[in-house]
């Protein structure tokens, strides 16, 4: 079976669905989750042992799972499979550590 590239690009906003997350991330909020991401980083560079250590790595790993799947749960149907499988790694790797 011969599959050929679709001759014409469809605009991006087509086959978006609607963001049932929007109130966690919008364009707006995106600053403010930026710094509380780099805070996280900075506390654990400067503490990486110990309880503060152990608190801000699990928060980085088991946050990173969430955001992936927020990902997979806005990206079309026909896309989902490839992202829920790197989502489900990024879980299995946080819920192993």
């Amino acid at each position: 079976m011969i599959v050929c590239p679709p001759t014409e690009v469809a605009n991006a906003s087509d086959d978006v669905p609607p963001h049932r997350h929007k109130w966690i991330f919008t364009q707006r909020s995106w600053p403010g989750w930026l710094v509380i991401i780099g805070a996280i980083c900075v506390a654990h560079v400067l503490s990486p042992n110990g309880v503060l250590g152990n608190l801000t790595y699990i928060l980085m790993t088991n946050g990173s799972a969430a955001i992936a799947w927020i990902g997979v749960s806005r990206q079309p149907p026909q896309r989902r499979f490839a992202w829920g499988c790197i989502a489900a790694g990024v879980t299995f790797s946080a819920v192993g550590d």
